[in-house]
């Protein structure tokens, strides 16, 4: 499998959810990490930014995409934690009914 294309949201992306940015929140263009400086616009990251991201997961245009055990376990646990997200903001998940010791 190789990875010949990422995708970025486009310009002006709007969802379902509140779009507009309040006034007075500022995101900020750039960010320096451990792995370099990265860089935002309108709180998305650019081409560069995303590509740096994905290099530590064995993702890289035009390259074979061969993860490593750890690359899958660290994928593995992104999918499950996104779809739990994705299902808590969409309300089909709910919290199994817990009892809590006092």
């Amino acid at each position: 499998m190789k990875a010949d294309l990422i995708v970025l949201p486009p310009t002006g992306i709007t969802t379902r959810y509140n779009n507009e940015i309040p006034q007075g929140t500022m995101t900020p263009d750039t960010v320096e990490t451990r792995i370099g400086k990265l860089s935002f616009q309108n709180g998305f990251p650019s081409e560069e930014t995303t590509r740096e991201l994905f290099k530590p997961l064995g993702i890289e245009k035009g390259k074979e995409f061969k993860p490593d055990p750890r690359q899958r376990k660290i994928l593995e646990e992104a999918a499950q934690m996104g779809d739990a997200m994705a299902r808590l903001f969409d309300g089909t998940w709910k919290l199994p009914d817990v009892e809590l010791i006092k």
